[in-house]
């Protein structure tokens, strides 16, 4: 077009030039693209213990892939309705405090700590009781003078060689310079600390949640807007491209929308991987990854999921 517009004297040799310049341009950053996606490839083929440029193939992702998981069960209906997204968030997050190994190491410890705390104020007035037992027996004697009992003359002698003794009792320090009290002190206030670190643990797992969902939720919305708009911009392109051929608009404005379309495309793209990327996030801070759970997992988790959403919808009167 650019040529036909100089030849018809439209335009002069510049707009021509301009042309060859963006071209080439364009071409670098086509090398570029080149030269990051095979330096990703040796990265990745490192992470997988492969020879650094092994090739492979790789292929588009969607979201029907099943080993995504996100169609299954129709779980892209939960961010697509704002009420059923809200309940879908607090069902994340209590799969992510029972999934916590930060919480469950917490909860023994707090268990840990209230029995011992109980032991210190059983300490005020329960006592200490000790039994302990004795048994002796003598199986075999030999020897000279073994025959004789050993004892001296005129005393009884003993019907057998077995000795038992038998003892309990029973003590309660009255005074150990407060140290009873000092222990249920102690006690209590370790036991405030760990109910306080699960407490800011528990907040810190539902806000990485909650917050994920968020983000997850945005770049769910943003796959078919973007997907609207690379149309849109293809549709501008395509008219601007008419009217530079007609000579009515300039090159600037022609380049401006080939971009604009360009980016709309791209960002078309990778609106899908922004969301899978994100799903995983979610997953990640939930402490549980649907992509390596097996079919009984899954199945267990969506039965979970649909109890809650049950029982929701029964404390909210069916809303």
């Amino acid at each position: 077009l650019a040529r036909v517009r100089e030849a018809i004297g439209y335009s002069g040799r510049s707009e021509v030039f301009r042309w060859e310049s963006q071209i080439a341009n364009d071409r670098i950053s086509v090398i570029d693209a080149i030269a990051q996606r095979n330096v990703a490839e040796i990265q990745l083929n490192s992470l997988l213990h492969r020879p650094a440029e092994e090739p492979f193939a790789t292929e588009e992702v969607d979201l029907n892939d099943p080993s995504i998981g996100a169609s299954q069960e129709g779980l892209l209906g939960y961010y697509d309705d704002f009420l059923s997204f809200k309940l879908f968030r607090s069902f994340m997050s209590q799969e992510g405090l029972a999934n916590s190994p930060e919480i469950l190491a917490l909860d023994a410890a707090i268990s840990a700590k209230e029995r011992e705390l109980v032991s210190t104020r059983n300490s005020f007035w329960s006592p200490t009781i000790a039994l302990q037992a004795d048994v002796t027996r003598r199986f075999d004697r030999g020897g000279a003078g073994s025959s004789g009992s050993g004892l001296p003359p005129g005393a009884a002698t003993r019907p057998d060689d077995t000795d038992w003794s038998i003892g309990l009792s029973a003590s309660l320090p009255i005074f150990e310079g407060g140290a009873r009290f000092s222990d249920r002190a102690r006690a209590s206030e370790e036991l405030k600390d760990l109910k306080l670190t699960r407490q800011s643990a528990a907040e810190k797992i539902e806000q990485r949640v909650r917050s994920g969902l968020h983000v997850a939720g945005a770049s769910r919305a943003a796959i078919q807007l973007s997907r609207d708009a690379a149309e849109a911009a293809r549709k501008n392109l395509d008219l601007i491209t008419d009217s530079y051929a007609q000579g009515i608009l300039d090159i600037l404005v022609l380049l401006d929308a080939q971009t604009a379309s360009l980016n709309a495309d791209l960002v078309a793209a990778n609106s899908v991987y922004d969301f899978i990327i994100d799903l995983m996030e979610v997953e990640r801070s939930t402490g549980g990854f649907y992509y390596f759970a097996t079919e009984d997992e899954r199945t267990d988790w969506f039965i979970r999921l649909r109890k809650f959403f049950e029982q929701a919808r029964v404390s909210t009167g069916g809303r």
